[in-house]
């Protein structure tokens, strides 16, 4: 018998299918790995094929089975060849990137258990330590705790004492308690909307609804309609933080017929609802961006929540792809209906919806409280005191905390300070990694590089002029929270961020922690501005809105605009009205002041003319080559290379776009340099793209890379 396999190599080399002789008494279908002699070493392969006849000789035999039953389903398989093609990628990094750590090639890690250790009294007259006896009394009341807020040497000293005995509990075993959920009905215009996905002809959809006007029930309704049909549904949220409160109320419906995806779980975690999925236990998946590749069958309705949000796009490692790409694909290969939803949708989306060239529109623009937000903007050109506060926002926040209410400060820098710089000669203390400046973490006393993670301590000296003069420049949420604490004292202060959510549970932990009131104040980065639902926050203040104006992209505006309705929309959630108070240093740019007509279409019109005079997307699709490498002349003489390359080849409709060599920048301890192209359609790019990789894939100096520009 002979098999076709893909072997576990991801470079485009070996991306094609290998004949191997198939004599093993085991088990095997398409998507089954198996174990066999590549170039004399033993390598993981995937079967693809079952080819009838073969006109090479002396093929080797596959040596074991490591599957019988196939990893991934047969939809799954046929979307790695669309991914393979559409990115310019490999084959093998397509399925690698479909699969759970536990199933990816060469990863024969035991797939561990994790451990909650729970302590409890076992003897009490033992002569005792203040700490240890303030554990003891502690235990008194609470009969079993966790005991995380104490010191692990002393709770080690008393279990080693026989004063406390552990139990330990397994992670996955550990049941969350469901709550009652009570039905709840749709409006009329939320029935419209409803009625119209499941019984239109179409079957993509883009729904604009503003924030509060009900898209979670709609969903819910859907969901429920296509299960009842022996279908399944798949809905994807953008980032962690957004699935806590959401994947909690789809639990409390749907009970046991769903499976949670996202980076947070464990491999145990990951292996068990990778299984669940694909024995079709489950009937609805929901998760962040890598739960599209969910083994999940017979799907009647994708849905996409947010879906202005970048974070469904995938641009770290190959392949880069879209989300929103692979979503068409399964939509449509399942014949099933895909819904696209935000209150602040892309503009290229709306576009696309408005002229019903690829998505029906869809409009839901009534809150359920129907409370228009008051939203005030600050020029903070007029404000010159040196406080991050405007008086404005200040006198706010008191007023807010008098009255028992919340209130949520949003700033899109971590860290403490921006930057460090000597006041003596200006120097900037950068990562010797990448040509960027390091961000100071009070806390710790720690320079770190926001890109490759570099750490250093912070030490008062130059090292350019030895002088011991540094200047902490600029500001982030940390250093917002010092002040808070400063200037609200008598009240608690939260903190939420990428530095204070690194622990498994800590975002649910903070998010629970703030809808009980044991916080007054809630300050973070972009994790607040998106999806959450505390009914007591009435005021959100923007400490500056102008950090996405700053990037260098031709959607910056359209970002500081999503990003301002999104953070704007926490506010006023139930029946009490909600301010928002943003501070500024350019109150005349549309993306800043249409937020604060609340007006959608308004910011669309202004963002589609400008677009379409600078053929920017929708009316062009753009991408990026870029040339790597550790030697910066080596980048100068290929990146130059290419472009006379492109000249020859492309049409004179292509726009190139670059390269800038006086702007080649250093990261993770490469120069990189790049050619931007601005197209519509021509047949030449697939063939250029293709040649550049397979040509720089045989170079050990120099990189070649691809980024679509979404």
């Amino acid at each position: 018998m002979l098999v076709g396999v893909l072997v576990d190599r991801t470079n485009l080399s070996v991306n094609k299918i290998y004949h191997y002789n198939y004599n093993l008494d085991k088990k095997i279908s398409i998507g089954s790995r198996v174990l066999v002699d590549f170039h004399f070493k033993l390598s993981e392969a995937l079967i693809v094929s079952f080819p009838k006849e073969t006109e090479l000789n002396n093929l080797k035999e596959v040596i074991d089975v490591i599957d019988e039953e196939s990893i991934l389903i047969l939809e799954l398989l046929k979307l790695g060849r669309f991914m393979e093609k559409k990115y310019f990628t490999s084959l093998m990094s397509c399925y690698q990137t479909m699969l759970p750590k536990p199933f990816k090639f060469g990863t024969q890690e035991k797939i561990k258990d994790k451990e909650i250790i729970y302590y409890y009294l076992s003897e009490e007259d033992k002569k005792l330590t203040l700490k240890q006896q303030e554990i003891v009394d502690f235990l008194k009341l609470k009969q079993e705790d966790r005991l995380e807020k104490f010191s692990k040497s002393i709770i080690k000293t008393l279990v080693s004492k026989n004063v406390l005995k552990e139990n330990k509990v397994l992670l996955s075993t550990i049941i969350e308690e469901k709550k009652d959920f009570k039905e709840i009905y749709l409006s009329d215009k939320q029935k419209e909307i409803y009625n119209e996905i499941i019984n239109s002809k179409d079957n993509k959809f883009l729904l604009y609804g503003v924030t509060g006007s009900g898209k979670t029930l709609i969903y819910l309704h859907l969901i429920n309609y296509y299960i009842s049909q022996g279908k399944t549904a798949l809905l994807l949220v953008p980032e962690i933080s957004l699935t806590i409160q959401t994947m909690n109320f789809f639990k409390n419906y749907f009970k046991e017929n769903i499976a949670i995806l996202h980076s947070s779980l464990s491999d145990r975690e990951k292996y068990n609802e990778y299984l669940k999925i694909k024995r079709k236990d489950v009937s609805v998946v929901i998760g962040v961006r890598s739960a599209i590749f969910a083994p999940i069958s017979d799907i009647g309705i994708v849905i996409i929540d947010e879906e202005h949000s970048d974070t469904y796009n995938e641009y770290s490692k190959n392949p880069k792809y879209s989300t929103k790409d692979i979503a068409i694909f399964r939509s449509e290969y399942n014949n099933a209906k895909l819904l696209l939803s935000s209150a602040t949708p892309l503009v290229k989306d709306y576009y696309l919806a408005e002229k019903n060239k690829e998505y029906k529109l869809l409009k839901l623009l009534n809150k359920y409280n129907d409370l228009k937000l008051d939203i005030k903007i600050i020029d903070l050109k007029e404000n010159k005191k040196l406080s991050y506060f405007s008086n404005e926002l200040k006198d706010k926040i008191l007023e807010k905390l008098e009255k028992k209410e919340q209130v949520i400060l949003f700033l899109n820098r971590k860290g403490y300070a921006n930057y460090v710089m000597c006041a003596s000669c200006g120097e900037v203390k950068k990562c010797p990694n990448c040509d960027i400046s390091l961000t100071y973490y009070k806390k710790d006393n720690i320079l770190k590089c926001s890109y490759c993670e570099y750490i250093e301590k912070y030490v008062n000296l130059c090292n350019k002029c030895h002088e011991e003069d540094l200047n902490i420049m600029g500001v982030g949420t940390e250093k917002i929270e010092e002040e808070l604490n400063i200037l609200f004292k008598d009240y608690k202060i939260l903190r939420m961020d990428m530095d204070t959510t690194k622990r498994k549970g800590s975002y649910e932990r903070i998010i629970e922690d703030f809808k009980n009131h044991k916080y007054d104040i809630l300050v973070g980065t972009q994790m607040i501005a998106k999806g959450l639902d505390f009914e007591n926050v009435t005021l959100v203040g923007v400490i500056n809105a102008d950090t996405s104006l700053m990037i260098p992209s031709y959607n910056a505006i359209e970002n500081t605009y999503s990003l301002l309705s999104q953070v704007s929309g926490r506010s006023g959630r139930s029946n009490k009205k909600g301010e928002v108070i943003i501070q500024t240093y350019n109150p005349d740019n549309y993306g800043i002041s249409e937020v604060v007509k609340q007006d959608y279409e308004s910011f669309y019109k202004q963002e589609i003319d400008i677009r379409k005079k600078l053929l920017y997307p929708p009316f062009s699709n753009m991408l990026t080559l870029k040339i790597k490498s550790m030697n910066i002349d080596l980048v100068k003489e290929h990146i130059i290379k290419i472009y006379k390359y492109l000249k020859l080849n492309l049409k004179e409709t292509t726009s190139i776009l670059g390269p800038n060599l006086l702007y080649i920048r250093k990261l993770d301890k490469k120069y990189e340099c790049s050619i931007t192209l601005k197209y519509n359609k021509d047949e030449n790019l697939d063939k250029i793209i293709k040649f550049l990789k397979s040509y720089y894939n045989k170079d050990r100096y120099v990189s070649f890379d691809i980024e679509f520009i979404y």
